[in-house]
């Protein structure tokens, strides 16, 4: 289980949201200064993410709480967002290119691949169903007493750009 810590918002007709601090290790390192990766931490802040999860634990909005995420969870969002469309990219370009051979020539590929990108991931989410592993909420572990890391919403501490 993958844990953050988060603050309860919003408790609404058994659904609960949370909002968590989006943490970044970017400016924590030596190449800070020449990373892309600084660079899109100090474009896009420090904005909390608000999510909505389970909560066995009855925990009320204001509340600091430990928020879990399973692991199968995490790997099967990734496989989904950056896997599938990278192979629909690359079976697009091999079948464009394969198809049309010798004709205008690498615009099939080109045209393959676009549709590959966006084909394929449709594709396989209408022939693999959705499974209830996957569409599992993250879950509210336990409540914390001490320490919050998120400040309410409308404070100050909301703004402060990531440095």
């Amino acid at each position: 289980m993958i844990e953050t810590q988060a603050r309860v918002v919003a408790v609404q007709g058994g659904r609960t949201w949370v909002q968590a601090a989006r943490r970044s290790s970017c400016g924590q390192c030596s190449a800070a200064g020449s990373c892309g990766g600084s660079l899109f931490a100090q474009l896009f802040g420090n904005r909390p993410v608000r999510v909505e999860v389970d909560n066995p634990l009855q925990a009320q909005p204001g509340q600091g709480v430990v928020v879990g995420v399973p692991e199968r969870l995490m790997l099967s969002g990734s496989l989904h967002l950056y896997l599938l469309p990278l192979l629909g990219l690359i079976l697009g370009a091999l079948l464009g290119q394969g198809l049309f051979s010798g004709q205008a020539g690498e615009l099939p590929a080109i045209l393959g691949a676009l549709l590959g990108l966006f084909a394929f991931p449709a594709l396989w989410r209408w022939l693999k169903p959705v499974s209830a592993a996957t569409t599992s909420l993250p879950i509210i572990m336990r409540i914390q007493t001490e320490g919050l890391p998120v400040a309410p919403p409308g404070s100050n501490e909301e703004k402060k750009p990531c440095l």
